[in-house]
């Protein structure tokens, strides 16, 4: 569910797309994502799934990662970063599903919601609770609508490539099915350009 005609077109392109996620401020917004919400130790396992050209690695120093996205182009430029404990797997969740037993600590899915429709979110947080260890976490980060909007944001929200763009109710109601803690932040100070981010933080039962 994302549009890919027009000039959105462009950004299907590696180069373009990283060129303008550091145009807007993304690498600032991706430290503090990292940094404050995920946070993870060496000795975590760290699943990204929609990883893109997994440009969080800049961010993610020590753990084991495993980046998987439909997009092979987007997977040449991640594993041209040369980051040593990190895989990559071209294909969709359904690749995921063949594990037999829980495997991570933390599984992401930035920008990555906003993009499937409900089905396929609850498809998504399906597998990720399958695929924690227990006492892990779920880690989700996309564009939302609240109340009072700055309206330079809801009106970039409204045009986002992902069709499915939410308010931080919509989307907790479809992740506290599959965990038995769900936690929400909204922020409005990420990027250089007026936007609001939902955070979520989904817990596995210990």
């Amino acid at each position: 569910m994302q549009i890919t005609s027009g000039i959105y077109r462009i950004l299907s392109a590696p180069f373009v797309y990283s060129l303008y996620q550091r145009l807007i401020g993304a690498n600032r917004c991706r430290r503090e994502f990292m940094a404050r919400y995920v946070h993870a130790g060496p000795t975590d396992r760290v699943l990204d799934i929609g990883c893109g050209p997994s440009e969080i690695l800049n961010s993610l120093t020590s753990a084991d990662y495993v980046g998987i996205d439909i997009s092979f182009p987007y997977l040449q430029r991640a594993k041209k970063q040369g980051r040593p404990r990190a895989n990559f797997v071209c294909g969709t969740m359904e690749c995921l599903r063949q594990e037999r037993s829980p495997a991570f600590d933390i599984v992401l899915g930035i920008g990555l919601l906003h993009h499937l429709n409900d089905d396929e979110v609850r498809s998504f947080f399906r597998t990720a609770s399958a695929l924690l260890r227990r006492g892990g976490r779920t880690i989700t980060f996309d564009g939302c609508f609240t109340p009072h909007q700055n309206k330079i944001a809801r009106f970039f929200a409204q045009r986002d490539r992902g069709k499915n763009v939410r308010t931080e109710m919509a989307y907790a109601d479809l992740a506290k099915p599959f965990f038995e803690k769900v936690e929400t932040d909204v922020r409005h100070d990420l990027l250089y350009i007026p936007y609001t981010h939902c955070i979520m933080q989904c817990y596995r039962d210990q």
